[in-house]
Formats: C-alpha cells, sequence, structure tokens
C-alpha cells in the first residue's frame, strides 16, 4: 500500500494542455514525479528522526512508483522488513568507539529505538552465511543477534548446546511512516501544484518560441 500517492487533477490546467496537445502528458509525469520524489525525501528525513537515526539507511528503505504519460500517479512505497538493529546504530563492547571500563563483562548491544539507546543484553554481533530457508545462498550479513535460553541443539563443531540464534530487530520503515504520511502527503500536493505551473509553462514557451 503506498504511503504517499500524488495524483493529478488536470482540470484548472485544460486550456494550457489543449494547447501542448500530446506535448503535455510528459510535462505532467514529470511534475508528478517531481512532487513524489519531494515526498519521499521528506519521509524520509521524518521517519529518521522519529527513529533517531541517520537517514542514510531509511532513504533505502523508500522506492518510488513513477508516473508515466499514460498514468499520471506515483506512490511513494516502503519496506515493511524490520530494520536491524545495525541499522539502528548498534554499538557493543569492541566495537572501534566503544571503550571498555572495568568490571563489564559478556556481550551487551545497545542501538536507538524512537529516539532512545536501548540495552539488549546478551546480544552479540556476527556475520551469518548461508543458504536461507528459500533455498537461495546468503553471501553474508552482519545483524545483532541472541541466544534463546534454554537451547535445544548445536551448531557444527560446537561443544555444547548453542542453538536457536534470533536476530534482534526494530521497528520497520514503514511501520513508522504510515504514521508520519498524511503530513507528507499534503505537502507532495502543495509541490504537485508549483511543479505543474513550471512544467506547464515551460512546455508551452518551447511551443511559443
Amino acid at each position: 500500500m503506498a504511503l504517499v500517492s500524488v495524483r493529478l487533477d488536470v482540470t484548472p490546467w485544460d486550456r494550457a494542455i489543449d494547447g501542448l496537445g500530446r506535448r503535455a502528458f510528459p510535462a505532467m509525469a514529470r511534475a508528478v514525479n517531481r512532487a513524489a520524489s519531494s515526498g519521499s525525501v521528506q519521509l524520509s528525513r521524518d521517519v529518521a528522526a522519529n527513529l533517531g537515526i541517520g537517514v542514510t539507511g531509511v532513504k533505502k528503505q523508500f522506492t518510488l512508483s513513477q508516473a508515466s504519460s499514460g498514468n499520471l500517479v506515483a506512490k511513494v512505497l516502503a519496506n515493511a522488513r524490520p530494520l536491524s538493529l545495525k541499522d539502528m546504530g548498534a554499538r557493543w563492547p569492541g566495537a572501534p568507539e566503544i571503550t571498555l571500563t572495568r568490571g563489564q563483562r559478556g556481550f551487551r548491544v545497545t542501538a536507538m529505538r524512537f529516539g532512545k539507546r536501548v540495552r539488549y543484553e546478551g546480544a552479540f554481533v556476527a556475520n551469518v552465511k548461508g543458504p536461507l530457508p528459500s533455498g537461495v545462498i546468503s553471501p553474508g550479513h552482519e545483524g545483532v543477534f541472541k541466544r534463546l535460553r534454554p537451547s535445544t541443539h548445536k551448531s557444527p563443531g560446537a561443544w555444547s548446546k548453542n542453538l536457536p540464534i534470533n536476530e534482534l530487530r526494530g521497528p520497520s520503515v514503514w511501520l513508522v511512516a504510515r504514521k508520519l504520511a498524511p503530513g507528507v502527503q499534503a505537502k507532495a500536493e502543495e509541490q504537485l501544484v508549483k511543479n505543474l505551473e513550471h512544467e506547464l509553462g515551460f512546455a508551452l514557451a518551447q511551443v511559443a518560441g
């Protein structure tokens, strides 16, 4: 489901569209896509601020379904998969930016969650690779994990029972973004009007020239 959907009502610009003919549709599609793109950027910033994390990783969670001359609708979509704690600024003893103090033992990971740093006792950071349930061979990814106690079976080569292990994750970008989308939707619609005036005006000037 789209978080932000930019649809075009061309009624106020009927005269300009009649004057441009077929040239009007690419101009209108550009206006719609620019408005949706602005909405995607704004939503990324709002979600990052809400979670208290950097915006770069959040932007990668959004995709834009663009408008075309035959379909003047653009949509901003978001990944519903929960974020890895690595994407949420996970820090742990032994990481380059962490200084250990006397008395610290075992594994401890902290990560941002809705603007607050949360501690996950007994968690650890590891790079996991191998076959996924789908049968695809994973090239590996680094994440934050925690053993589920009591353990019931062993991993290959282990001396004692140490599985299963669960990857810890935070909320999904989609879950947070859907709460913030109405305000971004309104701004995108305002931006669409400005974009359309610019694009149609530019196209008319080219025809007149």
